[in-house]
């Protein structure tokens, strides 16, 4: 958490899978639908019936 903000979430643990899968997933946020392609992090379970959709990317 920063002076400027508010901590949303925090998530710890074990990821194993190659550093770049991982990075690709966290980092990927365009605009459309939330899902497990798109701001995973924001994705309930996945996202396949999530109705979030991101007006505008980072």
């Amino acid at each position: 958490m920063t002076s400027a903000g508010t901590l949303l979430c925090e998530v710890r643990g074990v990821v194993e899978a190659p550093v770049e899968r991982v990075t690709g997933l966290l980092l990927c946020v365009r605009p459309g639908p939330v899902g497990r392609d798109n701001c995973f992090p924001f994705a309930d379970h996945g996202g396949l019936n999530c109705p979030v959709r991101l007006l505008d990317g980072p």
